[in-house]
């Protein structure tokens, strides 16, 4: 009886391993301008990107420049 318990928690594991998906994610510029608005980096990153494209954002680049990030998972 304990060695199919064993073997039940061994199953069990080989399944939790294959089932582990780990996202490679990294952060890419967009465009780059005096104006960023949330909507069209969105967009922009969409376009561009597709369904990879799973989060945008406008930072504040120096004085006078706004960069529209993505967040691109493969």
């Amino acid at each position: 009886m304990e060695g199919k318990a064993i073997l039940l928690c061994l199953m069990v594991l080989v399944q939790l391993g294959n089932s582990v998906h780990v996202d490679k994610c990294r952060a890419v510029i967009a465009f780059s301008g005096t104006t960023c608005i949330e909507l069209s980096c969105m967009l922009a990153c969409q376009k561009s990107f597709g369904d990879h494209a799973v989060n945008s954002a406008c930072r504040l680049i120096g004085l006078a420049t706004l960069n529209c990030y993505c967040k691109v998972c493969d």
